[in-house]
């Protein structure tokens, strides 16, 4: 099987998975946010070290695991700012994280591109970003916050396409794609970082009178 076909099925499969799970937790608005963060870490840590006691054995494995992860990240971060999205736009969140591989994978076919893929994979990195900022900027909508959370760890997979262009082992590339996937944590990162500077401001007199900062957790954002 190709390279572009097995990074393709492990990619739209871990979004989907993750997706499946964040939706079926829709229901559970009642408790802490910090419980599904703390959660989606500790799966995490207990994958990393699964996976560096038996390694590529448990590729697969640790690529479902870090799903979940992933899937109790994402909540956390809805639950916390009151964001929901249907089952079918998380569907089409993980279906537009594949098409983003293919323009990759299609670029790469082009011979100059090919003799500089290690560049090129970067600028296309930084493209991304930039054009990831310019779309939160000038549009307002909810799903845009999951797509930029599953684009971190997309693009840890689309890297998978340039390592060892030579070989199509697919031991080698789920090794690959389960190391990738641990870029999970770069999200938990992010997401730790914002919910603890909004807490720390929260409800704090900045002006007198009744002006406070809003908790995101208190007040839905819409």
């Amino acid at each position: 099987m190709k390279k572009i076909t097995l990074v393709s099925i492990i990619s739209f499969s871990f979004f989907l998975l993750s997706s499946i799970l964040t939706y079926c937790l829709n229901g559970i608005d009642n408790i802490s946010p910090w419980k599904f963060f703390i959660s989606g870490v500790a799966i995490l840590v207990v994958s990393g070290v699964i996976a560096l006691i038996f390694k590529e054995k448990v590729s697969i494995a640790c690529l479902l695991i870090n799903s979940v992860s992933l899937g109790l990240l994402i909540k956390a971060w809805y639950l916390y700012t009151g964001y929901t999205n249907s089952l079918l736009v998380m569907i089409l969140l993980s279906l537009a994280c594949l098409l983003y591989i293919w323009i990759f994978y299609g670029l790469i076919q082009i011979p100059f591109i090919e003799k500089h893929i290690n560049g090129f994979a970067l600028i296309f990195a930084i493209i991304s970003i930039i054009a990831y900022i310019l779309i939160i900027i000038f549009t307002k909508t909810t799903f845009m916050s999951t797509l930029g959370y599953y684009s971190i760890i997309n693009m840890a997979f689309v890297l998978c396409l340039c390592m060892n262009m030579e070989t199509n082992k697919s031991n080698e590339l789920f090794k690959n794609m389960m190391i990738a996937s641990f870029s999970v944590a770069f999200v938990g990162v992010i997401i730790a970082l914002i919910m603890l500077e909004v807490d720390d401001v929260a409800d704090v007199d900045i002006l007198p009178g009744d002006f406070n900062l809003k908790n995101p957790k208190k007040e839905k954002i819409n």
